[in-house]
């Protein structure tokens, strides 16, 4: 059997709560887009404020770009090719954003905030039948 250094076990599990928390903030702030119809000024709000890098205790970066576009930004420990052979065997990262794969460092990913067109549809009730 094969099995990594304790190091490297603790830098992948650190790099792999990075990887939720920066999932989780984009939905909250999805949902915050979606409730005040613009993104937030910074993460002050107390929904993003347990967001902290889990070996640095820092918060993760934030920056609104415009009235549509943000950046996070996290330094990650180990990077994640996911053309190596075996990719998702290793590090179970099966997610299609751009941070399940990332090089070692610090890291920033530009995101778009959710169109209107498509937060918050009715979705059309049965009409019915008499």
């Amino acid at each position: 059997i094969v099995a990594g250094s304790p190091q490297l076990a603790r830098k992948l599990q650190f790099d792999r709560q990075r990887v939720e928390d920066l999932n989780q903030m984009r939905y909250l702030i999805n949902d915050y887009y979606s409730a005040q119809n613009s993104l937030p000024p910074n993460m002050s709000d107390v929904r993003f404020t347990r967001f902290k890098d889990p070996e640095t205790n820092l918060p993760y970066e934030y920056k609104k770009l415009n009235d549509s576009e943000y950046e996070l930004c996290a330094t990650v420990s180990l990077e994640i090719n996911p053309h190596d052979p075996g990719i998702r065997d290793r590090y179970d990262y099966y997610g299609y954003e751009s941070w399940y794969y990332h090089k070692a460092g610090r890291q920033c990913y530009r995101l778009t905030r959710p169109e209107r067109d498509s937060i918050g549809k009715p979705i059309p009730s049965p009409v019915p039948v008499d």
